[in-house]
């Protein structure tokens, strides 16, 4: 384990040579270049609860809205107001435009155009409470694979865009979750009494951690 500045509700690593990490704590936003050892806050005006990354820039979303900034930005922009607090926002490949997020309401949301024009997603079947998303872009030609943590409510997935979600029925309470598109096998979702890692689609699942209340978990692209 390393120390933090602060508890972080998002954490993302940025596709970089280095892999620096990337902490939302809400008031604050902080980078590390070296794995988690050291911590320097990020300036910006709006806080943050949720982070994520797309080709050159990171995206963060909170209270005051989305922020959006260089990898090694010496500040974040401006927050832009959307239709709803975002609290939550993962990209399904950093290598597209697109993003998804969770409001502080439990909404699902989809912006197609790097963080502008946000829209609300029908989301069927997904229940309140939802917390945190985790996104992967499968075949280029098929629909981005969504998934939703709901807290006490479980794990959810949706393969159709956000259309409609079922249940992922071997995942237990999640409070967040992580996928990526190097392994599309991998899933890893943090419990209330720890962390948990599938490797065959959320078909079963191995508790990997016994940590509790974890409330960020990220892959490292590389």
């Amino acid at each position: 384990p390393v120390s933090m500045p602060r508890p972080a509700s998002g954490l993302a690593v940025a596709p970089d040579f280095a892999g620096t990490i990337w902490a939302a704590t809400g008031k604050k936003v902080y980078r590390s270049r070296d794995g988690g050892h050291t911590w320097r806050r990020v300036p910006g005006r709006g806080g943050a609860t949720g982070v994520a990354f797309l080709s050159t820039h990171v995206v963060t979303v909170g209270p005051e809205g989305v922020q959006v900034g260089g990898f090694g930005a010496p500040s974040l922009g401006i927050p832009r107001k959307v239709e709803a607090p975002l609290v939550a926002v993962a990209t399904p490949y950093y290598r597209t435009s697109r993003l998804y997020a969770v409001d502080s309401a439990g909404h699902l949301w989809v912006s197609v155009r790097n963080a502008h024009r946000w829209a609300r997603l029908r989301a069927s079947g997904l229940p309140a409470g939802a917390v945190a998303v985790a996104a992967i872009r499968a075949d280029v030609h098929r629909p981005d694979v969504i998934y939703v943590a709901c807290g006490a409510a479980g794990l959810w997935r949706s393969k159709d865009f956000g259309a409609t979600f079922k249940r992922i029925p071997r995942a237990g309470p999640a409070t967040a979750v992580a996928a990526t598109t190097d392994d599309q096998k991998l899933l890893l979702v943090a419990s209330p009494t720890g962390i948990e890692l599938s490797k065959n689609f959320g078909r079963s699942f191995t508790q990997v951690a016994s940590v509790a209340g974890v409330g960020a978990i990220a892959f490292d692209l590389r």
